[in-house]
């Protein structure tokens, strides 16, 4: 699964999720236009989780879908 987390100018202050989805390209998509509707205010995070694992503060791999780092 993969989730997509929301960072309010790229900081930890605002942040919250944008969604859960079953394949990378629904998440990305859902960052970008993300992104696009919130003007550009917010940078995005794609988490790779396995259903069932639990995991410990930044445990989870992440790779950068919007922003600085933009796929």
């Amino acid at each position: 699964m993969y989730l997509v987390m929301a960072y309010r100018y790229g900081t930890t202050e605002y942040v919250y999720p944008v969604g859960i989805f079953k394949n990378e390209a629904q998440a990305i998509r859902a960052a970008k236009d993300h992104r696009e509707y919130r003007g550009g205010k917010y940078d995005h995070r794609m988490y790779t989780l396995i259903v069932g694992d639990s995991y410990d503060a930044e445990e989870a791999k992440y790779v950068w879908v919007t922003g600085e780092n933009a796929v």
